[in-house]
């Protein structure tokens, strides 16, 4: 519905369009990692969803305020799956 705003409106902004696809990636990440059962390929899957997601999310963000707050999130999530990542190796 955002990303149909921004079209309507043609006002410019992508932020409606990235935060959809965000709430997918995060989505996406997230069942990956609690399928994974630790396996190293699937966390590195995740972490890197996590990662491209965090910073598709902060690079069009536009006046989406908000989506600088889940942006944020998904790359602590990257982080937290890097160490994780490393603590199994």
């Amino acid at each position: 519905m955002a990303g149909l705003a921004n079209t309507l409106s043609d006002n410019g902004e992508t932020g409606g369009s990235v935060g959809i696809l965000l709430s997918f990636i995060l989505l996406t990440a997230g069942v990956v990692v609690l399928a994974s059962k630790g396996a190293k390929g699937m966390l590195t899957f995740s972490m890197v969803f996590y990662l491209l997601g965090g910073l598709l999310g902060l690079i069009g963000a536009g006046s989406y305020k908000d989506l600088v707050i889940w942006s944020a999130f998904s790359l602590l999530f990257a982080v937290l799956l890097f160490f994780q990542i490393r603590k199994i190796a």
